[in-house]
């Protein structure tokens, strides 16, 4: 026995058949393509907000060196430049309110196109002031000497005049640019 479907159920089966060839054609293939071009457009949105950033701190980097370069920045002296830094130290040591100094030079150490020499100073000012002026002549210098290891000891007053000595010593660093 053979029953035949009436036209109705027909009709319910080839829209089911369309709803199915719709759904699986047109439906989920699209949808899987928008939500592949949504997570696409996060990615990009992440991307740009990073580059947008990078930006920003690259203005601000750009900034800065233009201050640096409008500031009384010193360039750096060029390399072997020892008879100008021997000569610039004695002039600001050997003055009347210096009793004695050395000056001892380290090894050069050199990096690519940057020398930085090591110089080591021991000095006895006859007074404070004295030996704060030698720094901060020493520190303001046209050779960019970088100081470290300050030491300044008070010696015992003068039987003559009563005032102490100020013996100090300080380790420098000083850069030179190598061509």
């Amino acid at each position: 026995m053979k029953k035949n479907l009436s036209v109705p159920q027909i009709a319910f089966i080839g829209l089911l058949i369309v709803a199915a060839v719709y759904l699986f054609v047109f439906h989920f293939p699209i949808k899987n393509e928008s939500e592949e071009l949504n997570n696409r457009i996060l990615d990009l949105q992440t991307q740009t907000d990073v580059n947008e950033a990078k930006l920003v701190q690259m203005s601000s980097m750009k900034g800065a060196i233009n201050n640096a370069a409008n500031s009384n920045a010193r360039p750096l002296p060029v390399y072997n430049n020892s008879n100008n830094i021997i000569t610039e130290l004695n002039s600001i040591l050997d003055s009347s309110s210096t009793i004695r100094y050395d000056i001892n030079f380290g090894d050069d150490v050199e990096n690519d196109n940057l020398v930085r020499r090591e110089i080591r100073i021991n000095f006895v000012a006859d007074s404070y002031e004295s030996a704060e002026q030698k720094l901060t002549s020493i520190r303001d210098s046209a050779n960019c000497y970088v100081i470290s290891d300050l030491n300044i000891v008070a010696g015992e007053p003068d039987a003559d005049t009563g005032l102490a000595t100020y013996s100090v010593s300080v380790n420098l660093a000083t850069y030179e640019y190598k061509a």
